[in-house]
C-alpha cells in the first residue's frame, strides 16, 4: 500500500502495518486462552486501523468473508472444533460489521478536495452531491461524529461514537481544524454538507419538516374535515365581536377577546375564547402522536419550529379573521372592583373573528380613542386592571424586564454578506410592578384568568389536570430588595429565591406567584401539547362521557412533555446565544449603556447588567463599587457565535 500510494503515505503506512501485526498477535494468543481476553487495552487504538486495514486485505488462511458468531465473544474453548480456530476472525469481524470503512487514503483525498473548495477552485457541493459522490463516507463520518457527539450525554451509545471518532478526529488534524464538534460543524459548512447558521441541536432535533403520514393526514383533515364530536353543544358566538391580539409576527393565533351584554339584567360577560384543535384531532392519530413527540413549538431568531403542520396550524386551528371557526370558550362574570369571579361558563364554541390587532395597534386605541368610540376595548382594559388589583391583593409577585426581539435576514447570507442581524428590546413585552393600560396588559391578564377559570371548572367538577402550583418565596433582605428604587434591579434581586412552579394532577393547590387560588394552562393547545390534553378531558366531561385520563396518566404524560419541552427550550436558547453572539461580533467597538441589576459573586467581583437598547441580560465583572440600579458603560470584549451550542459573548466595564 506504501507503494501504491506514493511517497507522501510512506512512513504512516508503514506504521499501520506494524500496529495491525501486533493487534493480530493478541489475537492469536486469545484464541489459544481458555477464555477469550481477546484484545489488549494497550492495542485497542490500532482497531481502527485493522477495519481500515480488512477492507483492502485477505484475512489469514485465505479468508476475506467471515461468519458473524455471537458465541466467538465468550465460552470456554473447545480444543479441537473450527470454532476455537476461527474465534479471533469472528470477534474481529464481529468488530469491524457496525463500522464505516474509511482509509487513510480516502483521508488524504478528501481533504485535498475540501482545501480546493474552501481556497475557491471548486464549487461547494449540496449534501445529496456529497453522499452520491466517491467521498460519502468522509462526510458521511464527519456528520455522524457531529450528531454523535452532540447528543453523547444524552445517552448515545458511547462505542458508536468511539469508532467514528477516530476518523473523523484524523480529517480534521488533517485539516488544521479543532479536533471538535465545533470544528467538524465547520467543515460540513464551508464544503456546503451542512446550511451555515444551522446550530446542530436544531439538526438533532430533525424538527425541519413532517413525515408523509403526519403530512397526509393533515391534507385530509383540511380537505375532508370529520365529524365534529361536539356538534350538538357548541355555542354559535358568531355575533359577537370578537378580536385577537398578538405580535405582528405570530401566525399560530391561539386566542381571541369577546364582550356580551347578557339580556335581562344588562350585565357584561367577557369571553376568552381558546383555538380548538380537538375539534379535528382524535388521540392516538398521527399528528397528535407527533405533537406527543415534539411537545411544545419553539420560537427562534429565524422563525417558528412547530409542534404540528404548519398548514393546518395556522389556517385551520388558528382563529384566523373573517371566517367561522371553532373553539373552546370560557365566559366569565366579573367584579369589576374587585376582579373577583361571580360565575362562569364552559363551552364549545363557534366564533368570528372580527379584527386582527398588535399589541401596538392595541395600545394606539387605548391611547388615541375613548370608551364612547370602543367600549368593547375599554371594558377589557377595566377588566384587566381588575384582574391585576385582585392578583396583587392576594400577593401576587409582580416583575419589570424586558426581553431581546431578534430579527434575522437570512436573504443577506447570498454574495457572501453574511446574514443581517437586528435586536431590538421588545417594549411589548415588557412586564411592570404597576399596571399599565396596554394590549399586552389586557392579553396577560384574561389568559391568566382563563387559568384560574379552568382550574375552578376542574376542582367543581373533581375531573383530573395539570394544576400548577407555586410555593411563596421567601426572600430575605425583603425590606433592602423593596427599597430598591429601579424596578428591573429590583425584579433581578426578588428572582433568586423564586422557584419553578410544580404539577399536581390530583387537586388544585394555590399559585402564589400569580396570586390565585388554582391554576392551569389551557390558552396554547396549537403550540403546548399539555394543552391539548387538558381540552380533550375538558371536552370530554363537558359531553357526559367523564374524565379521559385518569390523574396518574395525566402524571405520566405531563412529565414526558416536560422533560421534550425543556431540551427544546434548551436549542431555542443556544439560538437566540448563537445570533446574540453573531451581533456584537459585528459590533466590538461600540460602547453600550447599561443598569446595574444585582451581584453575581461580590467575592469575584462579578455581576449582572442589563443593556439597556437591546433588553439583554449578561454577566461581567464590575471593577469598581456598584449598588443595583446604577448606570454602567460596557462593551463586548470577545463575540463569537458557535452552532455547537456554545457560543460566546463576554463583556467589560468601560470606565
Amino acid at each position: 500500500r506504501a507503494q501504491a500510494q506514493g511517497p507522501a503515505l510512506d512512513g504512516e503506512a508503514r506504521s499501520e502495518e506494524a500496529a495491525m501485526r501486533g493487534v493480530w498477535r493478541q489475537l492469536a494468543i486469545a484464541s489459544r486462552s481458555a477464555r477469550p481476553a481477546w484484545i489488549d487495552p494497550a492495542a485497542a487504538s490500532s482497531l481502527v486501523l485493522l477495519r481500515q486495514w480488512s477492507a483492502h486485505t485477505t484475512f489469514p488462511h485465505g479468508t476475506t468473508a467471515l461468519p458473524h458468531d455471537q458465541a466467538a465473544f465468550g465460552g470456554p474453548r473447545q480444543r479441537g472444533s473450527q470454532q476455537a480456530t476461527d474465534r479471533p476472525r469472528t470477534c474481529f469481524r464481529a468488530l469491524c460489521s457496525t463500522a464505516r470503512t474509511f482509509s487513510v487514503r480516502d483521508a488524504y483525498r478528501f481533504c485535498r478536495l475540501v482545501n480546493r473548495i474552501t481556497d475557491g477552485e471548486e464549487a461547494q457541493r449540496t449534501l445529496e452531491e456529497w453522499r452520491q459522490g466517491e467521498h460519502a463516507g468522509s462526510v458521511e463520518t464527519l456528520l455522524a461524529y457531529v450528531k454523535g457527539s452532540y447528543g453523547s450525554s444524552r445517552g448515545v451509545d458511547a462505542l458508536g461514537l468511539g469508532r467514528v471518532s477516530h476518523d473523523a478526529q484524523r480529517v480534521l488534524g488533517l485539516l488544521g481544524q479543532n479536533r471538535t464538534l465545533d470544528g467538524a460543524v465547520r467543515v460540513l459548512v464551508s464544503i456546503g454538507a451542512w446550511k451555515p447558521h444551522t446550530l446542530v441541536g436544531m439538526a438533532v432535533l430533525d424538527r425541519d419538516g413532517f413525515g408523509k403520514e403526519v403530512a397526509s393526514l393533515a391534507r385530509k383533515l383540511m380537505e375532508d374535515p370529520p365529524e365534529d364530536p361536539d356538534l350538538s353543544s357548541r355555542l354559535d358566538l358568531t355575533h359577537l365581536r370578537t378580536v385577537t391580539i398578538d405580535d405582528a409576527s405570530t401566525t399560530e393565533i391561539d386566542d381571541g377577546l369577546s364582550v356580551e351584554t347578557v339580556e335581562g339584567c344588562g350585565r357584561r360577560r367577557l369571553w376568552v375564547h381558546i383555538a380548538d384543535p380537538t375539534r379535528w384531532l382524535r388521540p392516538g392519530d398521527a399528528i397528535f402522536a407527533e405533537a406527543a413527540r415534539r411537545a411544545t413549538s419553539i420560537y427562534v431568531p429565524t422563525g417558528v419550529v412547530p409542534m404540528m403542520p404548519y398548514d393546518i396550524a395556522t389556517r385551520t386551528f388558528s382563529l384566523v379573521k373573517g371566517r367561522p371557526t371553532c373553539a373552546l370558550s370560557l365566559g366569565v362574570d366579573l367584579d369589576m372592583e374587585t376582579g373577583e369571579i361571580l360565575d362562569y361558563v364552559v363551552r364549545p364554541t363557534t366564533i368570528l373573528v372580527d379584527e386582527r390587532l398588535t399589541y401596538v395597534g392595541t395600545d394606539q386605541i387605548l391611547r388615541e380613542s375613548s370608551e364612547e368610540e370602543d367600549p368593547d376595548m375599554f371594558y377589557l382594559a377595566r377588566a384587566a386592571r381588575a384582574r391585576w388589583g385582585y392578583r396583587k391583593g392576594n400577593g401576587a409577585e409582580t416583575f419589570a424586564s424586558y426581553s431581546p426581539k431578534i430579527r434575522v435576514d437570512r436573504g443577506r447570507d447570498e454574495g457572501g454578506k453574511g446574514a443581517g442581524v437586528t435586536i431590538e428590546r421588545n417594549d411589548a413585552q415588557q412586564q411592570t410592578v404597576e399596571y399599565t393600560q396596554s394590549g399586552q396588559s389586557i392579553v396577560s391578564e384574561m389568559m391568566i384568568l382563563a387559568g384560574e377559570v379552568g382550574a375552578r371548572w376542574g376542582k367543581d367538577n373533581g375531573v383530573p389536570l395539570p394544576y400548577r402550583m407555586h410555593y411563596k418565596p421567601v426572600i430575605p433582605d425583603e425590606e433592602e430588595v423593596t427599597a430598591i428604587k429601579d424596578k428591573f434591579a429590583r425584579t433581578a434581586n426578588m428572582a433568586k429565591s423564586f422557584t419553578r412552579a410544580v404539577l399536581d394532577c390530583r387537586r388544585p393547590r394555590p399559585h402564589a406567584s400569580l396570586g390565585l387560588p388554582y391554576y392551569t394552562q389551557l390558552s396554547s393547545p396549537i403550540r403546548r401539547f399539555n394543552d391539548v390534553l387538558v381540552h380533550l378531558q375538558v371536552k370530554s366531561v363537558l359531553r357526559g362521557e367523564g374524565p379521559l385520563y385518569t390523574a396518574d396518566e395525566f402524571a405520566e404524560m405531563a412529565e414526558a412533555a416536560f422533560f421534550v419541552e425543556r431540551d427544546m427550550k434548551q436549542v431555542a436558547q443556544q439560538c437566540d446565544e448563537y445570533w446574540i453572539a453573531y451581533y456584537f461580533s459585528q459590533r466590538m467597538d461600540r460602547v453600550w449603556d447599561s443598569t446595574f441589576l444585582s451581584w453575581k459573586s461580590l467575592e469575584e467581583g462579578m455581576g449582572y447588567v442589563q443593556i439597556d437598547e437591546v433588553g439583554i441580560k449578561h454577566a461581567l465583572r464590575v471593577d469598581t463599587p456598584a449598588v443595583p440600579g446604577q448606570k454602567l458603560r460596557i462593551r463586548a470584549v470577545q463575540a463569537t457565535p458557535r452552532l455547537d451550542g456554545n457560543s460566546v459573548f463576554l463583556f467589560e466595564q468601560v470606565r
